[in-house]
C-alpha cells in the first residue's frame, strides 16, 4: 500500500505542476473579460477526489474505482429574476464506468451552464465545429455543458494538455464571454 500511496502522491503532483498554470491563466482571463455584473465566487484548485464520488462519503463499504483531480472556476451574477451561473472545470478523471456512465481515463475541460439557459443550441452548434478534430467533444442534450477532452495514452504531454486548455480557452470560453457581454 505505502509504494501505491508514493505513486499516486507522485502522479498528482505531476498533473498539479501541469494544470495550476492553466488555473491561474483562465482566472486572469475572467478577470479580464468578464462583464462587470458578475463575480468569480466560488472555485476548486486541485480538489481530488479518489475511490469515491463527489459527495465525499467516509465510509464506503464497496470502493468505486474513480480518481478526479479537479480545477472550478464560478462565474455568478445574482438577479432576482434571471440569477446567471457558469462553471469552468477541468481535470483528470478516471473511472471505470461505475460513477458515471462510461470508461474515462482523460484529461478535460468543460464549461456548465447552471442558468437560465445562456448557452443555446445556435450558440453550442456555432462553437462545435471551430474545435479541432484532436480532440474529442461533447454537448449535453440540453445545451447546459459543452466540453473537450482527450484520453490519456503514451501521447500525454504537458505540450498537449496546453494545446487542449488553448482551444477550449478560445474555441469555447471566449465565444461564451462574448456573449456575455451583449
Amino acid at each position: 500500500m505505502p509504494i501505491l500511496l508514493d505513486s499516486i502522491v507522485l502522479s498528482v503532483e505531476q498533473l498539479k505542476e501541469t494544470f495550476l498554470p492553466i488555473y491561474e491563466e483562465l482566472e486572469k482571463l475572467l478577470n479580464e473579460n468578464l462583464p462587470s455584473k458578475f463575480q468569480l465566487t466560488d472555485w476548486e484548485r486541485g480538489v481530488i477526489y479518489l475511490f469515491s464520488d463527489e459527495y465525499k462519503r467516509r465510509y464506503l463499504p464497496s470502493p468505486q474505482a474513480y480518481a478526479e483531480i479537479r480545477y472550478k472556476l464560478v462565474m455568478e451574477q445574482n438577479l432576482k429574476r434571471s440569477p446567471t451561473k457558469f462553471e469552468i472545470l477541468f481535470g483528470y478523471l478516471c473511472d471505470d464506468g461505475q460513477v458515471y456512465d462510461g470508461k474515462q481515463n482523460v484529461v478535460y475541460f468543460q464549461l456548465n451552464d447552471n442558468s437560465e439557459k445562456l448557452l443555446d443550441k445556435e450558440l453550442l452548434d456555432s462553437i462545435k465545429p471551430n474545435i479541432p478534430e484532436t480532440w474529442r467533444t461533447g454537448i449535453e442534450d440540453d445545451y447546459s455543458s459543452v466540453w473537450i477532452e482527450f484520453d490519456i495514452d503514451e501521447t500525454l504531454s504537458v505540450d498537449k494538455v496546453n494545446q487542449c486548455a488553448e482551444d477550449f480557452k478560445e474555441h469555447v470560453l471566449k465565444p461564451v464571454l462574448d456573449k456575455l457581454k451583449k
